[in-house]
């Protein structure tokens, strides 16, 4: 039974560091600080004999079995006693845990006769008939981030894309350009959207040919300081922050804003809630992997859906044809233009810090990097086309004037005009488009300043006498 409980020691803390791996490695914009510590944590807890700092389920388990497999000894009766501890601490269905199967043996005669012998009981008895909800949602979860990991090179990169850079901007962007009309606002976000396509296909490539993020231990600093030299990684990093920190707070005053005008509560009450679950959620470091946000930016997509056919169905023409500024107005250049205009296209498009973590899943996979650069354009052009789709359905359905007269996103007028049903799918949206993005964005703000902040790496590791 001790080299069993060893044996079984070993295997959890092997899958509970390919588990954390496999997370920073879709981690949105992991630090090279951060993951050398964290791997220093996971070799001082093993060297140590101490739990591993993350603790793995049977999910876990379950997914990396073929990786553990070379740890297991072929000795039935080790593998019986192993089999008889995870059934004792964990429980699952025969059918949930294939490849635990395969690893071990269990369809082995000879493991199936140890465990007999040792536990006068046959080795299906360790398996549950049934498991609770609580289990089943977690079995979902797991098969559900496995099929997202399943995607071909060119549908993740596409998918990523599309998760990373819808941002909220984009609900506020009927409001921002209905000064200007909608065919010249149609205009400048299918030219912003043309220059981000460039952008994002030199980033693409950028990464592509770069050594240390094809074999997946690259990271933006490093990227961008190779690229170039300290000085313009500097001044990158700090754009990166300005903008991200403009995002942020545009998307806390859209929150508080959007929210208020659904319910009783002021939006000074949404915004200082908002805060108090980022602080929350950057102290204790949960992070925010890239599968998660594809499958939020689903879900926001498919509530978006009805309420887009809904516009649609009501638009009005003469709407499409209202006027925008004077040619004068143009000539005159105000800082509102700036305002109104570029503020809002500007934060439309914020996926380039995403492709270096794209690239870090899809370069092992796809070397050449066409998936990568392919991806990446053909993300940004949907995006591009989403945008403007959202900005005809919404100024057909609502006049130019109702919508200048708003300050936060379009969701507002639209429940206005459509009712409750439209009111409940905005309150769904802004919680999960605007308030998971504002995590997105604070935990980038977090790590911008956790990259350039000085500190020593530990790299002396206690290591017990003799028992190491």
């Amino acid at each position: 039974m001790r080299r069993a409980t060893s044996l079984l020691f070993i295997i959890e803390s092997r899958t509970a560091h390919l588990a954390d791996r496999s997370r920073r490695k879709t981690e949105i914009f992991a630090t090279e600080q951060g993951s050398e510590a964290r791997e220093l944590e996971f070799l001082e807890a093993f060297s140590a004999g101490r739990e591993p700092p993350l603790r793995p389920t049977i999910q876990n388990l379950e997914l990396f079995a073929p990786q553990w497999a070379l740890l297991v000894p072929d000795n039935p009766a080790l593998r019986a006693a192993v089999a008889h501890l995870l059934g004792e601490k964990f429980a699952f269905t025969r059918d949930s845990v294939p490849r635990l199967r395969a690893a071990l043996g269990l369809d082995d005669e000879s493991v199936q006769a140890a465990y007999f012998r040792q536990y006068q009981k046959p080795l299906d008895s360790l398996f549950s008939t049934r498991v609770d909800i609580g289990a089943r949602l977690s079995w979902m979860w797991a098969a559900l981030m496995n099929r997202l990991e399943s995607f071909s090179p060119f549908w993740t990169v596409f998918a990523v894309t599309v998760a990373f850079s819808l941002s909220q901007a984009f609900l506020a962007l009927p409001t921002g350009l209905a000064a200007v009309g909608p065919l010249a606002g149609v205009t400048i976000v299918f030219l912003v959207g043309f220059i981000n396509v460039l952008t994002m296909a030199c980033m693409a490539e950028a990464c592509a040919r770069n050594g240390d993020v094809r074999y997946g231990k690259g990271f933006l600093g490093t990227l961008v300081a190779e690229y170039l030299g300290r000085e313009g990684s500097y001044l990158y990093s700090i754009a990166t922050f300005i903008r991200t920190f403009l995002v942020a707070l545009a998307g806390s005053l859209g929150f508080g804003i959007t929210l208020a005008a659904f319910t009783t509560m002021p939006a000074t009450f949404w915004v200082v809630v908002l805060f108090g679950i980022e602080i929350f959620y950057l102290s204790r470091k949960f992070g925010t992997t890239l599968n998660t946000m594809v499958l939020l930016t689903a879900v926001n997509l498919v509530l978006l859906v009805p309420i887009v056919g809904l516009a649609l169905a009501h638009a009005d023409p003469a709407n499409f044809m209202a006027p925008g500024w004077s040619l004068s107005e143009l000539a005159s250049f105000r800082p509102s233009l700036l305002q109104l205009v570029f503020g809002v296209t500007i934060m439309l498009f914020i996926g380039h810090v995403g492709v270096i973590q794209c690239a870090r899943v899809v370069l092992p996979r796809d070397p050449s990097g066409r998936s990568l650069i392919q991806g990446s354009i053909a993300g940004t052009c949907f995006l591009t086309g989403l945008f403007i789709v959202w900005l005809l359905a919404v100024n057909g359905a609502v006049s130019p004037q109702e919508l200048a007269k708003e300050a936060g996103t379009a969701l507002a007028p639209l429940a206005e005009k459509f009712g409750v049903g439209v009111r409940l799918l905005g309150i769904l949206i802004v919680t999960l488009l605007i308030g998971v993005s504002c995590l997105k964005v604070s935990d980038i703000l977090f790590k911008l300043v956790a990259e350039r902040i000085p500190s020593r790496v530990k790299i002396n590791i206690a290591l017990p006498r003799r028992r190491a």
